[in-house]
């Protein structure tokens, strides 16, 4: 299978044809692509599988890359969403707990580990390189 990539303003654009459609590819391009855009066709197999950092991949020429500070922003999102999934529930507790401060100090030790966790998280994203070192963070932690 091919499919048509071009990049514009708002990321890269992956054009899937119709399996019922009679027009070649340069056609459909022709049609879809906005002018003055560069356009390539590419086999599937050359589309990375992993959809994780889609929104930072990026057309050079007939390769898509990712843009490692684009990967970086999703992992923060990702370290965000998960941080706060882990300190609601603690929140929940502290809020029905207001009146046990024995049980409001447990608490916020374990918010407080938490947070030094997310700390380390967050410099591990911001030092990493490659994407491979984000996805190996991201499947440690997340």
């Amino acid at each position: 299978m091919k499919r048509i990539i071009y990049q514009n303003n708002e990321g890269l654009k992956i054009i899937i044809p119709s399996s019922r459609t009679t027009k070649t590819l340069e056609e459909i391009a022709q049609k879809v692509v906005p002018n003055e855009i560069d356009y390539e066709i590419v086999n599937t197999e050359d589309l990375p599988n992993d959809r994780l950092f889609r929104s930072a991949w990026e057309k050079q020429g007939a390769k898509i890359k990712t843009n490692i500070n684009k990967a970086k922003e999703i992992s923060h999102k990702l370290r965000r969403v998960n941080r706060e999934a882990q300190l609601v529930p603690l929140d929940k507790e502290i809020n029905h707990n207001i009146a046990n401060t024995n049980k409001i100090a447990s608490i916020e030790a374990q918010r407080e580990i938490i947070r030094t966790q997310n700390a380390q998280n967050q410099i591990d994203i911001d030092s990493a390189i490659t994407e491979e070192e984000l996805r190996e963070i991201l499947n440690r932690h997340y």
